[in-house]
């Protein structure tokens, strides 16, 4: 039992220690309200930001993408604090789940779908460190790259009295944007990176059951079938119904994600081309983090479509006309039940699959020719 939780914790302890730092699993509101008041240090500098420059197109798009990502991220993390069970979905995917994929199957169908979860949340995690780096860094390299501009500047642009832009005063505007921002970004990693995960190791269920059904020969004489029928039918539905909760669980998660996403892109997207070369690097690693993070839901959403699909596929192949009258219309039942395939919606109103990320990718390239086309009239 030792074995299997350290086996579990080395695939997903950063996802638990980041949750558990923003408040977020076990659920802790003195730690996530925190974690609020952080993000919300730069959000009304932002908005008077907006306010202030409203007939300057430029500031009012650079200073939304940010804004955005912040009230996204607040959103996100509210919807999943007020929904009862997830604490009882993480805790369930970090002990039961996991120890069910060892007991009923070959290990190594899990671990290679947890190692692929680790390597995205790994990967997550350096693209945001290396945005936020970015904008951290520049601004203190400004004064070297350009000896006119003497002015001190902070990472994002925001409005603040200009006694805020002097010492010491500078140092704690300095601070509180690295607070706001990086709370936004362990808040992001933590809950993505959660989604991601247990939608991977769900197609890793899916495959140990396509792998017990690809082992069945009812051609054999074995007294035992039976048993071992049941055992499938039994673990199909128990990886059917965590899919299904999964999916209750966070399709308003995803249907504000790829509303996010479509409207970031545009706008980073945009930004990027306006050919300021002293913040090209800042909005490259920032469009890297919006385009990462849609494919982090749409990839493993696919993984999940065919791999559910995948058992229907191993049953039909396999000799189950050749086993006993009742154990065959079980196995009916699981071909049947199969052919609808499990999937993560956003919203329910669609897939997230690489389809739906190739048409928010199309819709973000007609915002942004739309945006093109009003900076130049």
């Amino acid at each position: 039992m030792m074995a299997i939780t350290r086996d579990i914790n080395n695939f997903v302890g950063i996802n638990t220690k980041i949750l558990r730092l923003v408040g977020l699993y076990p659920k802790n509101y003195n730690r996530y309200i925190s974690c609020v008041f952080f993000m919300s240090l730069i959000i009304l500098p932002e908005v008077l930001e907006i306010y202030y420059h409203r007939n300057n197109f430029d500031v009012v798009l650079e200073t939304s993408s940010v804004l955005m990502t912040i009230v996204f991220a607040i959103f996100k993390s509210s919807i999943w604090m007020t929904r009862g069970d997830t604490e009882y979905f993480v805790d369930f995917l970090v002990n039961d789940y996991w120890r069910i994929a060892n007991r009923l199957g070959d290990p190594e169908d899990i671990r290679k779908f947890a190692k692929l979860a680790k390597i995205i949340t790994v990967s997550y995690s350096f693209l945001i460190c290396n945005s936020l780096l970015f904008f951290y860094s520049l601004p203190l390299l400004t004064p070297f790259l350009n000896s006119n501009d003497t002015r001190l500047r902070v990472p994002f642009v925001a409005t603040y009295p200009e006694f805020c832009y002097h010492s010491p005063a500078y140092e704690i505007v300095y601070l509180s944007q690295l607070l706001a921002t990086s709370t936004c970004g362990l808040i992001i990693l933590g809950t993505d990176t959660l989604i991601a995960t247990a939608l991977l190791h769900t197609c890793g269920h899916f495959a140990i059951i396509e792998r017990n059904i690809s082992r069945l020969n009812f051609f054999e004489s074995v007294e035992n079938w039976e048993p071992r029928v049941k055992m499938i039918i039994r673990h199909h539905q128990v990886v059917i119904r965590f899919s299904d909760r999964l999916e209750v669980l966070f399709n308003p998660l995803m249907f504000l994600q790829v509303f996010a996403s479509t409207l970031i892109i545009c706008l980073v997207g945009f930004q990027a081309q306006t050919g300021k070369v002293d913040k090209f690097p800042q909005y490259c690693s920032y469009m890297m983090v919006a385009l990462f993070q849609l494919l982090l839901f749409c990839w493993p959403g696919d993984k999940l479509i065919t791999q559910s699909l995948g058992v229907s596929t191993a049953t039909i192949i396999s000799n189950w006309y050749a086993a006993p009258y009742h154990l065959r219309r079980d196995l009916q039942f699981i071909i049947l039940r199969s052919q609808k395939p499990n999937f993560l919606s956003a919203g329910k109103l669609s897939s997230m699959n690489l389809e739906n990320f190739c048409a928010i990718l199309s819709s973000s390239l007609s915002y942004f020719m739309l945006l093109r086309s009003v900076s130049e009239n």
